[in-house]
């Protein structure tokens, strides 16, 4: 099985979506995404979505159902971590399909008002610990 990065120079519209159909997954493999709207893009066209257990984007997958979060290793073996994670998920292409109809419907369900209601909680809990 070979994996081949895709990296593209694309904003919106009709190129977004055209590349996100040609794929089957979505890897998104930041630790410091504060939200990472190109996950809920990815899911809205189809796309469960491998990440790893990071701020922004554990808000907006859920692990085993609209994609996966990698659990990074404390020692060297991240890079090992996620490839093992992708591999996993290509090689069972139902559970792929499902995770990527249960990203359609989460990320649809997904507002602005939602998300900045999210990071105003997070300042609130933030505030109270000072």
């Amino acid at each position: 099985m070979k994996v081949l990065p895709l990296i593209v120079n694309i904003n919106a519209g009709e190129n977004l979506a055209t590349t996100f159909a040609s794929c089957d997954l979505f890897a998104f493999p930041s630790k410091s995404e504060t939200f990472g709207q190109v996950v809920l893009e990815a899911q809205a066209s189809g796309l469960p979505v491998i990440a790893f257990q990071a701020e922004g984007v554990c808000d907006i997958i859920q692990d085993g159902r609209t994609g996966w979060l990698v659990t990074p290793p404390e020692s060297d073996g991240e890079e090992a971590a996620f490839e093992n994670a992708i591999s996993a998920v290509l090689s069972n292409p139902a559970k792929r399909q499902q995770a990527g109809l249960e990203a359609v419907r989460w990320a649809t369900s997904w507002r602005w008002f939602e998300a900045m209601e999210k990071a105003v909680q997070t300042y609130r809990e933030a505030m109270q610990t000072v």
